[in-house]
């Protein structure tokens, strides 16, 4: 006798059976992987989103700021932080730059950097553990996170991101420079 594949009945007894059960359950499984996958992409996106908010931001704040924050922009806790005060800021409407420089923001802003260069014994690894997405190094970022001359003068921790362009004005500054040095 055939069973008839287009019959509710047939299902209903195929559903009931330990073996297919136990695969519903995986698909199951699988599937609310697949939701969390999709919402790390989702969650991913949205904080290179606001990265480049806060960036856009910050190119128009003063140098001692941009000094302050940049070694440690890449840091989750700092973003975080950033994007709460630019909410703020909008809320007041006031300048990002104005928020930046009032002095509960600003100390705070201080006692981060402080919390993260004080190494393992500062902020917990897991608020401090550095941003390891692709789009870390995209050039905007890497800019912005190497500002020449770093805080007092010193030199910044990481590497610049230099175009065909700017390694060419630095060669002919070297090469200008050796030439006025042998004259």
């Amino acid at each position: 006798m055939a069973k008839d594949v287009r019959n509710p009945e047939f299902w209903n007894k195929f559903l009931m059976r330990p073996e297919v059960e136990a695969v519903m359950r995986k698909k199951l499984k699988y599937e609310s992987y697949a939701e969390a996958a999709q919402r790390t992409k989702l969650d991913k996106a949205e904080r290179k989103q606001r990265r480049y908010d806060i960036m856009n931001e910050l190119m128009q704040c003063a140098t001692n700021v941009k000094h302050l924050i940049s070694p440690m922009f890449r840091y989750k806790i700092t973003q975080q932080y950033l994007w709460k005060v630019l909410c703020e800021a909008r809320q007041e409407g006031m300048l990002f730059c104005d928020k930046l420089r009032t002095p509960q923001v600003y100390h705070r802003l201080q006692s981060i950097k402080a919390e993260i260069t004080a190494g393992p014994y500062g902020v917990a690894g897991w608020q401090a553990e550095e941003e390891v997405e692709e789009d870390l190094m995209d050039k905007f970022v890497v800019e912005a996170d190497c500002i020449p001359g770093g805080i007092d003068g010193e030199a910044p921790d990481r590497k610049q991101v230099l175009d065909k362009r700017e390694i060419q004005g630095v060669l002919d500054f070297g090469q200008q420079i050796k030439s006025e040095g042998n004259e």
